[in-house]
């Protein structure tokens, strides 16, 4: 989509489910997953050091489309000021050279996991966490349940950052789109919960849920609420347009981070999806809070 024009929710009919169980794909080719925990892993340090920090956390997140319009992408977050200053940036649909480039272009720490080698393009196709301050305990959650017409997998990527010092544990998610069902769909959400342990905190889960009804939002809040996490993104509204309506598809959820602020750029040429953020006070970790 080239920029975004207004939407309108409606009715979601038996037409609209069958345009949506193939949304986002294209080829019934089987891909070539990274089934190993461990990797690959790609990581690298451009950030700036002693970044001065002020109590708010700026989280943003982007599902770049299959990672190709990176340099569009550079020039969009710093023309807006609720991206450029972002303290964490999460991102969905990256290979590990656009990843590489935006973290260099933007002084930004990162750790980058691939999912699988896409048949779109036949580059890599995973998560990444950038981040103003050192990451450390870089993790690769596999998800349960495959794409049933290709075999692909979906991954999200944990770790933690040391925000001036003390520990926040951050989440980089990407779930399948309606080839798989709804129950599917919340099970990888809620693989995604089950890896945030009740004494990691405090906790911030991002990225591409592929929510499209009210339903699927509601379903989502429920089982990050369960955890402990809110959805502090609720205010961004749609994030991607689907047979000509716009759908709530990214999300940020947080526990132990009031939000102060939260929305989604208002267009964009890079991507199918609006990049969202977040404003989140951040009073350091509480008594109990795990240690990196």
């Amino acid at each position: 989509m080239r920029g975004h024009r207004s939407w309108r929710v409606g009715v979601w009919g038996g037409a609209l489910a069958l345009l949506l169980s193939l949304w986002g794909v294209r080829t019934a080719r089987t891909v070539d997953n990274y089934a190993d925990p461990a990797g690959p892993l790609f990581r690298g340090e451009y950030a700036e050091p002693a970044r001065p920090f002020h109590g708010e956390l700026r989280i943003a997140t982007w599902n770049i489309r299959y990672g190709e319009a990176v340099e569009t992408a550079v020039a969009e977050i710093r023309q807006n000021p609720h991206l450029r200053d972002a303290d964490v940036l999460l991102l969905q649909e990256m290979d590990e050279t656009g990843v590489a480039a935006i973290a260099q272009r933007l002084a930004y720490n990162y750790v980058y996991f691939p999912a699988s080698v896409h048949a779109h393009h036949g580059r890599n196709f995973g998560n990444a966490i950038l981040a103003r301050w050192p990451i450390t305990r870089p993790e690769k959650l596999l998800l349960p349940y495959a794409n049933p017409s290709n075999a692909q997998r979906r991954i999200a990527v944990k770790a933690t950052i040391l925000v001036d010092g003390a520990p926040l544990v951050v989440v980089s998610t990407h779930t399948e789109t309606y080839w798989l069902g709804r129950r599917e769909r919340i099970a990888q959400a809620a693989a995604v919960a089950t890896a945030v342990a009740p004494g990691e905190g405090p906790v911030i889960v991002g990225g591409d849920f592929n929510s499209v009804t009210a339903g699927d939002v509601a379903l989502l809040e429920g089982v990050f609420t369960a955890v402990g996490l809110e959805r502090v993104s609720a205010a961004a509204g749609p994030t991607v347009e689907v047979a000509g309506m716009g759908v709530s598809a990214d999300h940020i959820f947080a526990r132990g981070l009031p939000v102060l602020a939260a929305g989604a750029a208002a267009e964009t040429a890079a991507s199918d999806h609006l990049p969202v953020w977040a404003t989140l006070a951040w009073s350091g970790p509480q008594s109990g809070d795990g240690q990196p």
